[in-house]
């Protein structure tokens, strides 16, 4: 997977994410559903091609969790607070 299509991937994903959660504020629900089932769906069939689930655990951990970006490998910090230093994290693998 070349670095554009993996950014350009997670980040329409992301922003599905956030319109589903500003449509929820607004009494829209579209957490539970065909619509949501069916991207989450195609997403993870999509990470599953080019990742282990280690690799994807990272990528949901990153997408989910309120938390600094920052992965201990050792007495190393990595900041991947960026989606092109996740992606360079995840090839250095």
């Amino acid at each position: 997977m070349d670095k554009e299509s993996f950014i350009k991937t997670i980040n329409k994903y992301k922003q599905f994410i956030d319109t589903s959660n500003k449509l929820y504020d607004l009494g829209i629900d579209l957490c539970e559903g065909v619509i949501s089932d069916s991207i989450d769906t195609i997403f993870d069939a999509w990470l599953v091609e080019f990742l282990n689930e280690e690799d994807i655990d990272t990528i949901y951990w990153w997408l989910f969790e309120d938390v600094d970006k920052i992965i201990y490998d050792g007495d190393e910090k990595i900041n991947v607070e960026k989606i092109e230093d996740l992606y360079d994290y995840l090839c250095k693998k």
